[in-house]
């Protein structure tokens, strides 16, 4: 179901599609402020104390602006 669920957001192609989905396809999160934190904290380790600084809402909003979008609970990379 979430791979046709994908072939809307293709031409609708399947081999294309197949090869789409699985490099674009980057799990399932409880929300996109989950998943913004979660990568980042991988990428950087983020001392505790600048934890309180960083606004994660926002850092969602500006991943999924442009780079991901979010489908029941799946995320998903533009390819």
């Amino acid at each position: 179901g979430l791979f046709w669920n994908y072939m809307g957001y293709t031409d609708g192609q399947v081999r294309d599609a197949t090869q789409a989905f699985d490099e674009a396809y980057c799990g399932e999160w409880e929300s996109e402020r989950a998943y913004a934190q979660d990568t980042l904290e991988e990428c950087w380790e983020i001392p505790d104390y600048l934890q309180y600084y960083i606004d994660w809402d926002s850092v969602a909003r500006d991943i999924f602006i442009n780079d991901c979008w979010f489908e029941d609970g799946h995320v998903f990379r533009h390819v």
